[in-house]
């Protein structure tokens, strides 16, 4: 059992990114490297009677605290602190070049 070039690719464009040929070498190699670990893996005495750990914590008494319905602030309320509103939003610097 291996993954081959041809899967690679259609992974690849299926999550519409283009890698070049030697970048899908490198990553074949390693899901080998990979794929020989979970062999290992699988080698490993009673592992199939065992469940994964999901969480490391038992949790206790867990209880959700009851929903109280307050009163709320209008939205001219809100925007009465800012100085550029627009579309009933607040307009902010843009902060990505």
């Amino acid at each position: 059992m291996g993954v081959d070039k041809d899967l690679l690719k259609k992974c690849a464009n299926s999550l519409m990114f283009a890698m070049e040929d030697e970048e899908y070498d490198v990553l074949q190699a390693k899901f080998k490297v990979i794929l020989e670990h979970i062999q290992l893996m699988n080698k490993i005495d009673g592992l199939a009677e065992k469940s994964p750990l999901t969480f490391p914590f038992t949790l206790k008494d867990i209880t959700l605290r009851e929903d109280k319905i307050v009163d709320c602030l209008l939205p001219s309320e809100l925007l009465s602190n800012t100085n550029e509103v627009v579309n009933n939003e607040v307009k902010v610097p843009k902060v990505v070049s």
